[in-house]
């Protein structure tokens, strides 16, 4: 991706109006059952639902796993019980809580010291 709203949507068939920044689209794949669950850089966000907590972060760590372990992942909750079992188990370097994903907007470069900004540094 790494192409204006606008761009992408011409590519799929659906027209975006000019003053939108970003896609935001519900995402329900796991793994190599779909194409959304490949790394995809901004302006298109994903974001998950669930009804069973371990499941949906058991889906995480299979998509982290064929492609992007290592990188960032957020939860937004105020159950601490859920940020901790995420935490433990997804394969991130990041795990952000109730705050924009690291690398969106630069929002990392307001929440954290200059050293977390990049990985491998």
């Amino acid at each position: 991706v790494g192409r204006s709203p606008q761009v992408i949507g011409k590519m799929v068939g659906i027209e975006i109006p000019a003053d939108r920044k970003t896609l935001l689209c519900k995402y329900t794949g796991c793994a190599q059952d779909d194409v959304l669950s490949k790394e995809i850089l901004f302006p298109f966000i994903r974001y998950v639902t669930y009804t069973d907590f371990q499941d949906t972060v058991a889906a995480a760590v299979a998509n982290l796993d064929m492609e992007g372990a290592g990188h960032n992942s957020c939860i937004w909750t105020y159950d601490e019980e859920k940020i901790e079992y995420a935490a433990h188990m997804l394969p991130v370097s990041r795990f952000q809580v109730n705050q924009t994903p690291a690398g969106i907007h630069n929002g990392l470069a307001q929440h954290a010291d200059a050293w977390m900004r990049n990985l491998g540094e």
